[in-house]
């Protein structure tokens, strides 16, 4: 199915109305814009998470949500971009599953901790 918007004419041009396939232009890459996966590695615990400006989300991670309190100071261990929603979400899962928490430990080892 094609979408289709009617435009008045540009100046200087035919005086019919065009047509724009919106289509065409909804299925460009690089009309998305890409959703970012990020670990992040708290005081006793790691997060995984998923969003489409990750600035914005780590400065909610530090001021005001529920997930900030849960892994207190934290530092980016991880971070990846996918192209679309649906890839990204997959990954996350991925992260947040047994294989996926091997293979953060093999890639990022955390310290170990010095008796209290």
């Amino acid at each position: 199915m094609r979408l289709w918007r009617i435009y008045p004419p540009l100046a200087g041009s035919n005086p019919g109305l065009r047509r724009i396939n919106l289509t065409s232009l909804t299925n460009e890459a690089s009309f998305m814009k890409p959703i970012t996966v990020y670990v992040l590695e708290g005081e006793a615990r790691r997060y995984v998470g998923i969003t489409n400006h990750l600035q914005r989300r780590l400065a909610e991670h530090r001021t005001s949500s529920h997930s900030g309190r849960l892994i207190g100071a934290f530092a980016v261990l991880h971070t990846e971009s996918l192209p679309d929603y649906a890839s990204a979400r997959r990954r996350e899962r991925f992260l947040k599953s047994g294989q996926g928490r091997a293979w953060l430990a093999v890639r990022y080892p955390k310290a170990p901790r010095a008796p209290a």
